[in-house]
């Protein structure tokens, strides 16, 4: 008895998951609806309630986002559209989607150039996510084990070189991999940044109102923050100038 107790109260947790699960897919598919039948406001507010049960994915921001564009919401729907690319950096309708509402708002910045290694290696750890990176991993760590263990096994002087080389492809590939998933792990987690939600608000020298003022920004645009001071955070725009903001007119990705 006690072990068929202990075994509905092991499981009984994971039903109920399960079923939530299934609760919040079934919501997912409703605001889809909606959302094809061009209420998006009831849409957005389906999202947004999976969204505050903790139930979130690329899929259901890039949709929240779409929401919010539709209905000219642009900050909102630029906010949606960059977390669900933190989520998946390589998914080019998220990417198109996000350009479009890029282009709606009033500040048209233009980013720095950047190095041609460094574009390169931007465009190569964004290429997977950090799931498929980790697998990668797991993967050529695998290859080096096999590749040591049929090396001390192999009595063939040709096949053990084979098995020495492939052991050092997979050493290789297996660095590279984690060095990849290490690149989009701190773009996605340790750059932080946020999007300007006030109409429109002035960056200032020093974290002071009476400081002097440097430029004026918009809402929907992106900065990244560099360090805060009491409510105050430093931040930096795509084109290199910096400045003081108030984090109240900030939200952050």
């Amino acid at each position: 008895m006690k072990q068929i107790l202990g075994f509905l109260l092991l499981t009984l947790p994971c039903f109920c998951f399960a079923e939530a699960e299934q609760h919040y897919s079934d919501l997912f598919e409703a605001g889809n609806v909606h959302y094809k039948n061009g209420n998006y406001d009831s849409a957005t507010s389906i999202y947004q309630q999976i969204q505050g049960a903790g139930y979130e994915s690329a899929p259901l921001l890039f949709n929240l986002g779409n929401s919010y564009f539709k209905q000219g919401a642009f900050p909102e729907a630029i906010l949606n559209y960059e977390r669900a690319l933190k989520r998946d950096p390589s998914n080019p309708d998220i990417q198109f989607n996000l350009s479009m509402a890029n282009n709606q708002i009033v500040d048209k910045i233009e980013p720095l150039p950047g190095f041609f290694m460094s574009n390169w290696w931007k465009a190569i750890h964004r290429s997977f996510d950090l799931d498929y990176w980790a697998l990668l991993c797991i993967a050529f760590s695998a290859m080096v084990a096999l590749s040591i263990f049929l090396f001390k096994t192999s009595q063939e002087p040709s096949s053990k070189q084979s098995y020495f080389f492939g052991g050092i492809l997979g050493i290789f590939l297996f660095v590279f991999c984690v060095i990849a998933a290490n690149s989009q792990y701190t773009e996605r987690y340790r750059n932080e940044h946020a999007i300007v939600f006030d109409s429109s608000v002035t960056l200032r020298s020093e974290p002071a109102e009476n400081s002097s003022e440097l430029f004026v920004l918009h809402d929907g645009t992106k900065v990244q923050v560099l360090r805060t001071e009491a409510s105050w955070f430093y931040v930096a725009i795509a084109d290199g100038n910096k400045g003081w903001i108030l984090g109240s007119s900030l939200v952050k990705i």
